[in-house]
């Protein structure tokens, strides 16, 4: 999960034209909740998955679920997820935030496995720091879950959703990279995990890697095989080091320096944002890179 600008992609004209299909689902279900006494059945939205909000969300995103960075498009189709869920709130006798059913902000494209609730098998860290997969599946996926750390839930529109106390990472209003980080003592199964302040665990980090399921075993294998990928290319790179290590200041090394920045560059390209798990990616790379660095003192110039 890395941090995305809503804002760089204009809102969806369907979701605020005046007029239209979103506008008269938007008053229904306004009148719906409405009526006295008010339903026991959830409103049955629909223009939230408008043609363009679907293309808005998927461009917002670069075609990857907002929550594990897993291309979907190749796989399955995307859910048009609500951050805040529009039916119900998992354990709870909410109406859920129907108020937000059809609002911008409250959506976010998801995978299958990080928006519906499957039984997976969960990847974590033992005492002794290895790398531990859970002996049976255990509920995994969003769904309608929205734990907060507040005492009052909001429960209309005039109630405010600040004073709840949100406990799941939105990537588009918080940086995920200040509550998460990355284990990688084992390549093959990178492992994300809360940050620690006065060895207190990130209470938004610890449920958002619960309730979403970053740690499920085949998301964990489809990272590992992408830092897998990124360390056979270092250590190719390192064989330049090597040789540069040892040539005489000239031609030769001169064209095994370039060769090496050259290197550098695509491999800092295979983090970009646009790739699939570019989190753990860049954190690898940055990790790899500090490290090649310090081999290198003195040899190669500080990257441009």
């Amino acid at each position: 999960m890395r941090f995305v600008d809503r804002a760089s992609v204009p809102v969806p004209q369907s979701l605020v034209a005046p007029a239209g299909a979103t506008a008269t689902e938007r008053q229904s279900a306004i009148d719906y909740y409405g009526a006295n006494p008010p339903p026991t059945k959830a409103f049955g939205f629909e223009q939230y998955k408008h043609p363009d909000v679907v293309e808005a969300l998927e461009k917002l995103f670069g075609g990857k679920c907002a929550y594990c960075e897993s291309r979907y498009a190749a796989m399955q189709p995307m859910d048009v997820e609500h951050f805040r869920p529009k039916g119900c709130v998992a354990g709870e006798k909410h109406p859920g935030y129907w108020w937000l059913a059809l609002a911008w902000e409250n959506l976010l494209p998801s995978c299958t496995d990080c928006n519906r609730c499957r039984k997976q098998f969960i990847v974590d860290l033992g005492e002794n720091g290895d790398v531990v997969v859970s002996n049976e599946k255990e509920n995994s996926g969003k769904k309608d879950a929205f734990p907060i750390s507040g005492k009052v839930r909001a429960c209309k529109p005039s109630d405010s959703l600040m004073a709840e106390g949100a406990l799941l990472i939105d990537p588009t209003v918080q940086d995920p990279a200040q509550h998460l980080q990355w284990f990688m003592g084992n390549l093959s199964m990178p492992v994300v995990v809360a940050r620690e302040v006065d060895g207190v665990k990130d209470p938004m980090a610890v449920a958002s890697i619960e309730v979403y399921g970053l740690n499920r075993l085949r998301l964990v294998q489809e990272r590992g095989t992408v830092l897998e990928d990124l360390a056979s290319d270092f250590s190719d790179l390192r064989s330049d080091v090597g040789l540069a290590a040892t040539a005489p200041p000239g031609g030769l090394r001169d064209a095994l320096l370039a060769q090496i920045h050259l290197r550098m560059q695509k491999l800092r390209q295979k983090s970009e944002t646009s790739r699939w798990y570019s989190a753990v990616a860049m954190a690898y790379v940055e990790t790899a890179e500090a490290a090649l660095k310090v081999e290198l003192e003195g040899l190669i110039s500080p990257a441009p």
